[in-house]
């Protein structure tokens, strides 16, 4: 994809697409705030609940890679992306209805084929945006604030309006559903002429296959705070105000993390600030289990958000879009998500079987434990992968 010229950060474009993200990830922010509480309240336990989370996210990874390979193909972006929206905007108004484990199970397996048509789509699409602009991270910056803002308005502001869950998780629901009209008025970039596409091209990169190892080691402890800090927060006896506040932080440090970051990407490269939050994730996970049963103390951790998510976000998604042959963008894209998503999908299941069988300071302390291994992958496999790039360069030579 290349960029059109009245595309620049500022252009009416990615003003949309902005408006795209404050609106998905309103939606966003209310399933992920109240979701598993839902279910909790409905009777599931935690081992149930992580194993939902992993079933959905497996089905997510293949599905994410199924839909941008389909985009690379066929440019079809724009349409994808719009029925992903429509499609998860219907799935989490029916988790409003579900009530048995056979009707969450229905759910865990619908959510993943919607959604996963979405963030890869979205981060290409922003990226394609600003091909021609010189401060690539700062731009992208600016449009993922807005995701942020609407993640803050989704479990900040309106549970303040209400504390029922079904309306918490139908506003969620109609936030998303709304975030394909503007969708529609967007003219999506489109490359020139067709590349060959293949994931096989995109593992024999040797600089994305040391991000994809250590980002599977990395997000098997997001569950741990994505998912079960609402839980944990609710058990130790925070209120439902609490839980959205608690939640909402994310969005305010991402907020004021993203432009932070950004020009730190653009200063320094995105490698240093992977590696920045490859060092910061097992301090954030480990400090969640060490708050002694006061859940107040949770909020700490959650500053570490700064670049844990938001420094990746903008590091990883441009780290890859660089390091990509073009016309498989979307596709490493998508493997760049689904190497964090296969790392949810056992670092959940995990999580909520150590959760509920031990308790959930073990759980914290476990899952640090594996996200420092990350920070060994990483080094191991980008020295092997380098020498491995010479070597062939040698030969061919």
């Amino acid at each position: 994809m290349t960029a059109p010229p009245s595309s620049g950060p500022g252009g009416s474009a990615l003003w949309t697409l902005r408006s795209v993200s404050f609106l998905q990830m309103l939606g966003v922010g209310l399933v992920l705030a109240y979701g598993g509480v839902w279910m909790k309240e409905r009777g599931l336990n935690e081992a149930y609940i992580g194993q939902l989370s992993s079933l959905s996210t497996l089905l997510g990874f293949f599905a994410g890679l199924g839909w941008a390979a389909l985009a690379d193909r066929k440019q079809w972006t724009q349409q994808i992306l719009f029925g992903g929206l429509l499609g998860t905007a219907a799935v989490t108004a029916y988790l409003t209805t579900c009530s048995t484990a056979t009707d969450f199970l229905i759910y865990a397996l619908l959510r993943p084929l919607a959604s996963g048509m979405v963030l890869s789509l979205l981060q290409l699409l922003a990226v394609s945006m600003l091909a021609k602009h010189d401060r690539q991270g700062l731009g992208y910056a600016s449009y993922r604030v807005f995701g942020s803002m609407g993640y803050i308005v989704g479990t900040l502001i309106i549970p303040q309006l209400t504390n029922d869950l079904v309306r918490l998780l139908l506003v969620g629901a109609g936030a998303t559903a709304a975030a394909s009209i503007p969708l529609g008025r967007l003219r999506a970039p489109r490359a020139s002429h067709r590349h060959y596409v293949s994931p096989k091209l995109v593992l024999q990169n040797h600089a994305l296959v040391p991000l994809f190892a250590s980002l599977f080691l990395f997000a098997m402890a997001n569950p741990t705070y994505l998912q079960f800090a609402p839980i944990y927060a609710r058990e130790l006896g925070a209120s439902t105000e609490f839980i959205g506040l608690f939640c909402s932080m994310t969005g305010f440090v991402a907020v004021i993390g993203l432009p932070l970051t950004g020009r730190l990407v653009d200063r320094y490269g995105p490698r240093r600030l992977i590696w920045l939050a490859l060092l910061t994730q097992p301090v954030r996970v480990a400090g969640y289990g060490l708050v002694g049963g006061q859940y107040w103390l949770l909020v700490f951790p959650q500053l570490l958000h700064a670049f844990t998510w938001a420094g990746l976000e903008i590091a990883g998604v441009l780290y890859v879009t660089r390091q990509a042959m073009p016309g498989n963008q979307a596709t490493a894209l998508a493997m760049y998500t689904g190497a964090q998503t296969m790392g949810w999908f056992v670092g959940a299941s995990v999580s909520g079987h150590l959760a509920q069988h031990v308790s959930y300071p073990v759980m914290y302390l476990v899952m640090a434990a594996t996200a420092s291994l990350a920070i060994v992958v990483f080094l191991v496999t980008s020295r092997n992968t380098t020498a491995a790039a010479q070597s062939s360069a040698s030969d061919q030579s």
